[in-house]
């Protein structure tokens, strides 16, 4: 699964600054995203744990603390993001955000615990939790290329709505606002209502989900088995961890004239650097024969997996060498 909100105003962003020339992004993001959330779900269902407790198991307690890290750094960073879309949909309607995102932070949490590296470790983590079998990882296929393709055509016409609008007459995107009027030529006056609407409802869902990842993670690193539906009792460190990156990503985006864009994109990048470690120790446990057993990735898959960590290598790459130098 991906985070819609968070794309949305990625794609947005690409609209308005470059037109159409970065299209090809949103497919080659569709590539990536298929095929690493396809080897998560099946190391998830063939070894019965998470990508943390996997990584600890195969690279040690300091490598396995220094993912964990990354991830919860990558993760409370996003999370900002999602409350930073809660922020900018309310602030469509004219409420502040120091209503907004307390009671957004409030109601996530309610629903969070019932219901690019935070998808990773979620849909390993996920998957091991609702006890797929070997046997389901054919319907598991079809929901991840399913998600991936519907967020890939939303993206799509995001970047051709802005494209054809605000990068056409020489804007740039500062706020939520901005991107709701590049809709106006389409949906007219209800543009940004429209916006507003599915960018809220969206990021209620992934602010929820980003916690519940990282809740995952912790207690698969501590060794603490802990599922949705675990009385607090019983899962103590899976529910404060929980709550403290809610709390977290929710106090940082109330802090005073807080850059919600900013915020945006700094997260994204954030996530991009991060996400490489992730992918490298993902190709290296898919392919472990004492983890997997008749169901270790041969060369083929291998080669597969070790060529999108490349290009995404050099796409990380190339995003450092513009932000210094660009």
């Amino acid at each position: 699964m991906s985070s819609t909100p968070r794309r949305t105003r990625i794609a947005a962003l690409l609209g308005a600054d470059h037109g159409y020339q970065l299209l090809w992004v949103l497919l080659l993001s569709r590539v990536v995203l298929v095929i690493f959330h396809g080897l998560a779900a099946w190391m998830g269902v063939v070894t019965g744990r998470g990508l943390i407790g996997l990584v600890r198991q195969r690279y040690g307690v300091a490598i396995g603390g220094a993912v964990l890290a990354a991830l919860v750094v990558a993760n409370i960073g996003t999370t900002c993001a999602e409350f930073a879309n809660v922020a900018a949909g309310f602030e469509l309607f004219g409420i502040s955000r120091y209503i907004s995102v307390p009671a957004a932070a409030v109601i996530v949490s309610l629903l969070g615990t019932t219901l690019a590296p935070w998808g990773l470790s979620f849909m390993q983590s996920y998957a091991v939790d609702k006890k797929l079998r070997i046997e389901d990882l054919k319907l598991e296929r079809i929901d991840v290329i399913t998600g991936a393709v519907l967020t890939g055509v939303i993206g799509f016409f995001v970047v051709v709505a802005c494209a054809a609008t605000l990068h056409r007459d020489g804007l740039h995107i500062t706020d939520a606002a901005d991107a709701a009027r590049a809709l106006e030529p389409l949906a007219g006056k209800a543009a940004g209502t429209l916006f507003a609407i599915g960018l809220i409802g969206a990021a209620f869902l992934a602010a929820s989900i980003l916690p519940l990842s990282t809740a995952y993670s912790v207690c698969e690193y501590a060794g603490v088995e802990a599922a949705i539906d675990d009385p607090y009792r019983e899962a103590r460190i899976f529910y404060m961890t929980y709550g403290i990156v809610t709390l977290i990503g929710a106090t940082i985006v109330l802090a005073p004239d807080a850059p919600l864009v900013t915020i945006l994109v700094g997260t994204q990048v954030l996530n991009a650097v991060l996400l490489v470690p992730l992918l490298l120790a993902m190709v290296g446990l898919g392919r472990d024969r004492d983890l997997m057993g008749g169901f270790a990735s041969g060369r083929g898959a291998t080669f597969v997996y070790a060529l999108t960590t490349l290009v995404v290598v050099v796409c990380v790459i190339t995003l450092g060498v513009t932000t210094l130098f660009g």
